[in-house]
């Protein structure tokens, strides 16, 4: 979003825990609803009995509790915020919190960048198994913000820069056989994996849409990174 003053206001953090916690609740609830009132009354309906009648329940107990918690999420993504915010303009980029000081990077001082990403291994309820965790960490001093998203693969490789964002190598990946030439990469990626860990702990999740638009800022005001990445 960009307001009369220029600045882009990126709302993060959608599936922040009270929109799972809540989730959860309306799962657990609407699965106890189809098993003792909805589904016992649709399957007297139809008048089923015996096996039917427990494969029918079954299926729409599940059917009931996936499509209610998905209807709950999809809503409250959109409107229940959670009180985080990145602002960007031509000057600098800044999170905002309802809880601590704002964080700032200022664009005309050094920012140091460091840029990965990993496929997704188990999926979950908003991220497919397969898809791209997409992370940037943004440096300055003792400042660090770290935007990251979940990407289709091939809309990741459309991101600027994609050549910059270095495949994260895990522990159960680089062992394996034929895959040798991974240990030397995953010895030298340290400090990508402690980069990686700031992520999981503070981590500021974006929409696919923002994350590609906040890259497009940080290729103009961070060029150096850009074409260190390409060598």
């Amino acid at each position: 979003m960009v307001n009369s003053t220029g600045k882009i206001m990126y709302r993060v953090d959608r599936n922040h825990l009270g929109v799972r916690l809540v989730v959860m609740v309306a799962m657990l609830s609407s699965i106890v609803i189809g098993l003792f009132v909805v589904m016992p009354l649709i399957t007297d309906i139809m008048q089923l009995t015996g096996l039917l009648e427990l494969c029918v329940t079954v299926i729409g107990v599940l059917l009931i509790g996936v499509g209610l918690s998905w209807g709950v999420e999809a809503g409250l993504r959109e409107i229940w915020p959670s009180g985080r915010y990145l602002v960007a303009d031509n000057s600098h980029i800044e999170l905002r919190s309802r809880r601590v000081d704002p964080s700032v990077l200022n664009w005309n001082e050094r920012i140091n960048v460091q840029a990965w990403h990993f496929a997704i291994q188990r999926g979950r309820s908003w991220v497919p198994k397969g898809w791209y965790c997409v992370a940037c960490r943004l440096n300055q001093d003792e400042i660090v913000i770290t935007p990251y998203a979940f990407f289709k693969p091939e809309a990741a490789r459309q991101l600027p820069s994609w050549d910059s964002f270095e495949l994260l190598v895990s522990k159960k990946s680089a062992p394996k056989r034929g895959d040798e030439h991974l240990l030397k990469k995953f010895a030298e990626q340290s400090q990508l994996r402690s980069a990686e860990k700031d992520r999981w702990d503070s981590g500021v999740e974006m929409s696919a849409r923002d994350f590609m638009s906040l890259m497009q800022q940080v290729v103009q005001h961070v060029p150096d990174w850009a074409k260190e990445g390409k060598e």
